[in-house]
């Protein structure tokens, strides 16, 4: 990003320097025009935190922008960093592993910059394979910018969400350049984001639109959880039946009881 004031440095270990410098002055005093800037950056800043999280074994695996990082779940030091830059990835967003073992990574496409979200694709799922092998599993505008993904070990498919604002689709095994076959279309409430699959084969997903957490089952989908600001990508406590949601805007996670929840009835 282009700046007056700063001065914006990102070391060998992902750490972000930033230096003051202000332009056409003697002295480092802070003018409006530099605390503007400065919020800027951390806006900037703010919007390249990693995304999604997925276990397998004894790895964490989480999306950062461009890059893929490994982590020891137990001690947190680094393990692998699976680069996809030189395939033009624009934004990883979400990761779910596959029975095989096999990593399948969301690219919304999307650049979150100073003036707001700007759509530049492509839209694709990666599938990371052994020795890190990357290769291409969908990819298109058909995917209208994929976020969520999740295995429904019910129905023995791949769920994906999009985070259109206008039209979130939820889609069942996109391949390609085809068009996916499309579960549920949720027409002028889009800006969908996190999914699980529940051991019943229930969906649980969220949307910016509304501010909810939703549940799909039976063809149907209701709100279950409201008034939740900005519902990023959801992880689900089996032993314990919670659904965990991090706020992304206000910094914290929300943990709700999945006990008593009534699926919705078939038309």
């Amino acid at each position: 990003m282009q700046l007056t004031h700063w001065k914006l440095d990102v070391d060998a270990d992902n750490l972000a320097w930033l230096w003051f410098d202000r332009a056409g002055s003697d002295t480092n005093t802070f003018s409006t025009e530099a605390l503007q800037e400065l919020r800027k950056v951390c806006e900037h800043l703010r919007s390249m935190a990693p995304k999604g999280l997925a276990i397998h074994g004894d790895t964490l695996w989480a999306t950062d922008i461009t890059v893929l990082r490994g982590f020891d779940r137990h001690s947190g030091a680094p393990l692998a960093t699976i680069d996809f830059a030189p395939l033009g990835a624009v934004q990883l967003n979400d990761i779910a592993v596959a029975p095989d073992g096999t990593l399948h990574v969301t690219d919304t496409g999307i650049i979150m910059s100073p003036k707001g979200v700007i759509h530049t694709g492509p839209d694709r799922i990666f599938v990371v394979g052994p020795n890190a092998q990357i290769s291409v599993a969908a990819e298109g505008f058909q995917l209208r910018r994929p976020n969520g993904i999740a295995w429904d070990p019910v129905g023995r498919r791949w769920i994906v969400l999009s985070f259109d604002q206008f039209a979130g689709q939820i889609m069942a095994n996109p391949q390609g350049r085809a068009s996916p076959q499309l579960i549920r279309t949720r027409s002028g409430g889009g800006q969908l984001d996190g999914v699980e699959v529940l051991r019943d084969g229930a969906i649980l997903f969220t949307s910016w639109a509304d501010s909810s957490i939703h549940l799909l089952a039976n063809g149907r989908d209701k709100p279950i959880i409201r008034e939740v600001a900005v519902p990023a990508d959801i992880g689900v406590d089996t032993k314990r039946n919670y659904v965990l949601i991090p706020l992304s805007m206000l910094g914290h996670v929300q943990l709700w009881s999945l006990d008593g929840v009534v699926r919705p009835k078939k038309p």
